[in-house]
This record gives C-alpha cells, structure tokens and sequence, in this order.
C-alpha cells in the first residue's frame, strides 16, 4: 500500500529540468518566468443579463428554492413520522 501510494507521489509530480553545475545563477532564474496575473473581467450588473440564461441569478434563486423545498419536506416527514 505503501509502495503504491510513493509511486503514485513520483508520477504526479511534475518533471523538472536538470540543471548543469556549468549555468550560471541568472541562467537559472531567467528559467524560470511568471506571467503576470490575468485581469478577471467585469461582470455586467443589468437586470436583463443577471437574469439571462447563463447568468447567475437563474441558478442561485433554482438553489434556493431548492433548499426551502428540501427543509420543507424534512418538517412534514418528520412531523408526520
């Protein structure tokens, strides 16, 4: 079990590039690039479109609703036994 798990840890982990004792530090560090973070983009507040199909307003009241219907039926199952 032991053994399996290790060799899962060793094939998830990303490879990495072997670096030569010859590279210098700024070699090493120009190896290694960060792109800068990505803006997330705006999210438009009309009515119309939080109400939209794929808006977030459709799905959150769904939930919602969801979840009173669902306490709902836990009182009435509980309450009749």
């Amino acid at each position: 079990m032991a053994a399996s798990s290790k060799m899962q840890s060793i094939l998830a982990s990303p490879l990495t590039r072997v670096v030569s004792n010859r590279s210098t530090r700024k070699e090493q560090l120009e190896s290694v690039t960060t792109s800068p973070p990505q803006p997330t983009p705006k999210v438009s507040i009309n009515f119309s479109d939080l109400l939209a199909f794929s808006g977030p307003a459709p799905e959150r009241i769904n939930d919602r609703l969801v979840m009173t219907g669902f306490i709902a039926a836990m009182a009435v199952e509980l309450s009749n036994g």
